[in-house]
């Protein structure tokens, strides 16, 4: 069995242990007779930025049909769940609108908690579009919720973050890297062991693990990481998936973390793995926008069309291959970046 990297995000621990905790607590509520064994992801996360990577035998695939076997059993399914996810979206949502920490530790806690259980919604909600078969009706009630709840996992963490930072002044950023488990329990770990999670970390069933090489974890646990192999030698152009059409020109600059984007200029061509709410001062300021990963209905690609900044998402490795300062021609209607002066190589055209 081998795992490969689905996405990439930067969020606190707790956020990142609401989708493990999801499949246990929140869709067993939803879904009678879930869950079959699905394996557990593999969460590697290097300065707070995470690598999520998933079973050859993915849980996507198992939970689609699954969901499509319950809509065929009943033809007010969709509406049914739809609306019990507004119910549990809602004190969620009250608590983006004002983005302030929770008062104590239990709120948190409970918080937390109110995230499993709308976290299974947000599933039904990117699911049922997909359905073979389901209602023009139930499709855009899904995704008029998918909509309402497009940036679940930050904005929550973002919520949880300035929680933990009030709640613990004296470990600043690190608090971060508290987990759910430490936090019930208020056995809050060292600055010295935040300070190794934020180096690095494993999160895998429900257990963390620092000190441990992703390679060498997932030999221990008898799996193969399977990397996308990035093309060698000097490339002169890179393509993706067209999110909205136009062209541009300009100097790239790379974003990997949130608090990169402070240095981020007028005009320049942003290029991240992906981009979140926090991303969105810098795209207002971009002249273009690529990313390695997405979808049509992913923030960058929803943002881009909203604001008329022409996109290419899922170039896979637009990241890697490109540096900040690179000189390129982005034609967003064919979904092709052209590298006309890498800081690599002196031979670009």
């Amino acid at each position: 069995m081998y795992y490969e990297k689905t996405y990439t995000r930067e969020n606190c621990l707790l956020s990142l242990q609401i989708f493990e905790e999801e499949r246990i607590e929140g869709l067993p509520e939803i879904l009678s007779g879930w869950p079959p064994h699905t394996d557990p992801a593999i969460r590697s996360a290097t300065g707070g930025v995470c690598e999520i990577y998933y079973s050859s035998n993915r849980a996507f695939p198992i939970l689609k049909e699954f969901i499509a076997e319950k809509i065929r059993e009943n033809k007010s399914f969709v509406p049914e769940i739809m609306e019990w996810y507004d119910g549990a979206l809602g004190p969620l949502e009250d608590s983006w609108a004002k983005s302030m920490p929770l008062g104590s530790r239990e709120r948190l806690v409970g918080y937390y908690y109110l995230a499993v259980r709308a976290s299974a919604g947000l599933d039904m909600s990117y699911f049922i579009p997909d359905i073979e078969g389901v209602s023009s009706k139930d499709r855009e009630l899904a995704i008029g919720m998918r909509g309402r709840s497009g940036d679940f996992l930050e904005r929550t963490g973002r919520v949880m973050e300035l929680s933990l930072e009030r709640l613990y002044p004296a470990l600043g950023r690190y608090s971060k890297y508290i987990s759910k488990g430490e936090l019930e329990s208020e056995a809050i770990p060292t600055m010295e062991e935040l300070i190794e999670r934020d180096r690095h970390y494993i999160f895998y069933n429900h257990r963390l693990y620092t000190k441990i090489s992703l390679e060498d974890f997932a030999k221990g646990i008898g799996v193969e990481i399977r990397r996308e192999k990035e093309p060698s030698g000097t490339l002169s152009e890179i393509r993706g998936q067209t999110a909205m059409k136009g062209i541009a020109a300009g100097k790239v600059r790379i974003i990997t973390r949130k608090d990169e984007l402070r240095g981020f200029i007028e005009g320049e061509i942003l290029v991240a793995p992906m981009t979140t709410a926090d991303y969105l001062p810098a795209m207002q300021k971009a002249s273009a926008i690529i990313t390695d990963e997405g979808g049509i209905t992913c923030h960058a690609a929803i943002v881009a069309r909203e604001i008329g900044k022409p996109c290419i998402i899922g170039t896979r490795f637009a990241t890697k291959v490109l540096k900040t300062g690179d000189l390129v021609e982005l034609d967003a209607d064919k979904g092709i970046i052209s590298i006309t002066h890498s800081k690599q190589s002196p031979h670009s055209k």
